[in-house]
């Protein structure tokens, strides 16, 4: 058991990151293991051009860990896992939507499989358990030439929060992890089964294949039957709705109060359940 840094809780699901041990379970690429860092994206954005395709940054502390929007990301030493893989697009057209559902419905697949239960996705780019944030996706383009869009994609996962922290950074009511929900998993073994599934499903995703799963995507829609309100980050207001599913291409399906079905693929989106 690892004791949590400035911490009195000690958390018996605490696993030490060792870059070996991920290695070991992959048969090619490169993962690197950061100790401390302001953000997995960042170090990405910051040095593209020596990183290859496929690379992974991991780490389980942040310091300036980011979301959509800006807003941070907390992650407490030891207690939160976050990667980040550079990845670059050979695509005319992409929706960073359609990309978010993407990798969310990978690392949710991945974690239902590792026995986490009733996981869900809230469009596009969070993941559930009841009513509760468990992980979050964040993808960034750094730069976008002769239709080739170079991409830091980041993933977050709360893995053991302790109850101080908790307290600290008023999460205990809107967040959830692991540990909360009884699942133990080793962050290595977590690590390299989330890099196989994700450079899978990206290399398909390149390939023009259309991975979006319908019926079982249904099964995973957090949002689905909800009643719900919209509006952009710069606070325009698109009314209210229910959610009906999504599209081929990703876009939230909402029909609104006079039986309209409309479409919304924007990623500057919020969304707030009523």
């Amino acid at each position: 058991m690892l004791k949590c840094n400035k911490c009195c809780c000690v958390t018996q699901y605490s696993y030490v990151l060792c870059e070996s041990r991920i290695l070991d379970q992959l048969e090619e690429g490169r993962v690197v293991v950061l100790d401390t860092i302001p953000s997995t994206n960042q170090y990405i954005l910051d040095n593209f051009k020596h990183v290859k395709l496929g690379d992974v940054y991991v780490t389980d502390y942040q310091t300036q860990g980011r979301g959509r929007y800006g807003k941070s990301w907390i992650t407490p030493n030891k207690q939160s896992l976050c990667l980040s893989v550079y990845w670059k697009l050979y695509r005319n057209l992409f929706s960073i939507v359609e990309l978010s559902l993407i990798v969310s419905f990978t690392v949710a697949d991945v974690l239902k499989k590792m026995g986490v239960p009733k996981i869900k996705i809230k469009w596009p780019n969070d993941l559930y358990v009841g009513d509760k944030k468990l992980a979050g996706i964040l993808i960034e383009v750094i730069t976008n030439s002769k239709d080739v869009f170079h991409l830091a994609i980041g993933i977050g996962i709360n893995m053991s929060i302790c109850i101080r922290t908790k307290l600290k950074i008023k999460m205990s009511k809107n967040w959830i992890d692991l540990k909360d929900i009884g699942v133990n998993l080793d962050h290595n073994v977590l690590v390299a089964t989330l890099v196989k599934k994700l450079r899978k499903t990206l290399s398909r995703f390149n390939d023009n294949q259309n991975i979006l799963r319908m019926n079982y995507w249904q099964s995973l829609n957090y949002l689905y039957g909800k009643s719900i309100e919209l509006f952009s980050n710069n606070n325009i207001d698109y009314g209210t709705g229910t959610v009906l599913g999504i599209s081929s291409n990703g876009a939230l399906l909402v029909v609104d109060a006079v039986g309209k079905v409309c479409h919304f693929r924007n990623e500057n989106l919020s969304i707030r359940v009523l």
